[in-house]
């Protein structure tokens, strides 16, 4: 009797899977994915991803997680990764999704027909979660519209359906993935705050590290914790474009009164008035005065910095501009002598889709209370000529970044120290280290620097070669005809295995100003 009550119950538990198996599943982000109906195929289903972004991302990431094992996940765009058979990444390099129309992209599960049917937990589109079965998001009626990006039938065992319209075979055989053995580890990246909300960020590290303080009570002003620190942008035009403006009737932007002696790469100290646009950003507190960040001055009233410097950490709010000072014509940090300019902040201005998470547009303007006199030590860089801002312009020109910064080896640097870069294509970049590159960078952005070190041809010996030896906020300007244009600013860097500092083994990302020139002249005026 029990014997023939456990048989009843395991064919009716084969029967409710076999119905499940036959009806359409509900999508649990029917926005993003939906799941095609089932056809003859036992132990396979397939399904469609509706791909949409709001800038260009220059190469395809995909990870199709599934609640349960499956054998193979098979797709027409890209090769297909897995280390425990449930969450599969698809990649392709040299795919390209730009805003607009959503792209679909269609793949198929495979699985043994007698383990239960593994269906879909969550999507992730270049690291950035749109779908998770856990949170499930309401249907829109609207829909976007969709670019198809897949074969329009599926493949069959040779059985029409009534249900299907006629079928022709894909061009392409779609691909397999099979569980590869293990790889070498990605280098590492260190946690970058305290928040440990977004885990399938990678971590990274903004270059300016600053040394630790004493923690302050909670009613003195916002702590040190609340600001950031990182990299700078730089890009070069062609050499017959002009962009110099007149600043108030005196000198141009972008020249150098002072004749300094030619300097080497890697982090060599300079000369005073050497970068009369560079300003050190400090953070102004009841008790102390610590510097934070660099910037580019562009006009008699505007400093232009990264985003991250005058917001609070993994968020869009901006610091109170009471607790700002920008020190200009200053050389040494712990030192001052004549010629240096102390100005308040009046005004923040971050740019309007500034995206603490992504750090895409890191860009902010500051608007100073009182004017700058112009002098030897302090002058403006000119802005980028709007005539000439595609990269593939810059893409292995080399470009000046300067700052305070901590050096390789961890050490602060008291003086403005200099590091040249030569900027690499977004396809250079991404491919050097996917998993970091393809999450942080876009049309907004460039890469720059060196992975395998300089050679240094006056010592014979390679050298590292970043921005560790720069600032957040710092700009990377370029020489033309005897004039500085202001390309880019520092934003990110990939951080050193279990060390809170850059490796400069790995390129650097900078905010593209020439992309947001627009968005500074609609803010910037006084020049």
């Amino acid at each position: 009797m029990i014997a023939a009550l456990c048989t009843f119950l395991a064919l009716v538990a084969v029967s409710f899977e076999q119905d499940t198996r036959d009806s359409t599943p509900i999508s649990p982000c029917p926005n993003v994915f939906m799941y095609e109906p089932p056809g003859s195929e036992q132990g396979r289903w397939y399904g469609v991803v509706n791909l949409s972004t709001d800038s260009t991302l220059h190469s395809l990431w995909l990870n199709i997680v599934l609640d349960n094992k499956a054998d193979i996940l098979g797709n027409w765009i890209g090769d297909v990764s897995t280390q425990d058979n449930k969450d599969f990444k698809i990649e392709n390099a040299d795919m390209q999704i730009n805003p607009g129309p959503a792209v679909a992209v269609r793949f198929f599960v495979q699985f043994n027909p007698l383990n239960k049917t593994p269906r879909l937990q969550a999507i992730r589109l270049n690291g950035r979660e749109i779908c998770n079965a856990n949170t499930p998001q309401p249907v829109i009626n609207d829909r976007p519209d969709v670019i198809e990006s897949r074969p329009s039938q599926r493949p069959t065992n040779g059985i029409e359906l009534n249900t299907k319209p006629v079928q022709t075979p894909p061009r392409e055989s779609p691909r397999p993935v099979y569980p590869r053995p293990g790889s070498q580890p990605s280098p590492s990246n260190i946690p970058s705050s305290s928040s440990n909300q977004d885990l399938d960020r990678p971590n990274y590290v903004l270059t300016t590290q600053r040394p630790d303080r004493t923690r302050r009570p909670v009613s003195s002003p916002p702590r040190d914790t609340e600001y950031w620190d990182g990299p700078a942008v730089i890009v070069l035009p062609a050499p017959d474009k002009t962009n110099t403006k007149t600043h108030g009737g005196q000198a141009q932007c972008g020249k150098v009164v002072l004749n300094p002696i030619p300097l080497v790469v890697n982090g060599t100290p300079t000369l005073e008035g050497q970068w009369p646009w560079q300003i050190a950003l400090y953070q102004t507190q009841t008790v102390d005065n610590k510097y934070i960040c660099g910037g580019t001055l562009v006009s008699h009233k505007h400093v232009i910095t990264a985003a991250h410097c005058v917001t609070k950490k993994s968020s869009q709010l901006i610091v109170d501009r009471n607790t700002l000072t920008v020190y200009l014509g200053k050389h040494n940090l712990r030192t001052s002598v004549d010629g240096v300019q102390i100005k308040f902040v009046s005004n923040i201005i971050v740019h309007p889709d500034y995206n603490a998470t992504t750090f895409s547009r890191d860009a902010a303007i500051l608007e100073l209370r009182e004017t700058v006199t112009y002098s030897d030590w302090v002058r403006p860089a000119c802005l980028w000529p709007d005539s000439d801002t595609s990269l593939k312009n810059v893409i292995g020109k080399k470009g000046s970044v300067v700052g305070w910064g901590f050096d390789e080896t961890g050490v602060a640097t008291e003086e403005l120290s200099l590091v040249e870069m030569p900027v690499v294509s977004q396809e250079t970049c991404i491919r050097s280290y996917s998993e970091f590159f393809v999450r942080f960078t876009s049309e907004y952005t460039y890469c720059a620097g060196y992975r395998d070190g300089h050679f240094n041809e006056q010592t014979g010996v390679r050298e590292s070669t970043s921005v560790c030896n720069g600032d957040s906020g710092g700009g990377m300007v370029f020489r033309m005809g005897g004039t500085w244009y202001l390309r880019g600013l520092v934003s990110l860097s990939v951080a050193r295995q279990n060390e809170y500092r850059c490796d400069p083994s790995h390129y650097v990302i900078f905010t593209d100003l020439a992309k947001f020139l627009p968005w500074i002249y609609q803010n910037v005026y006084d020049f």
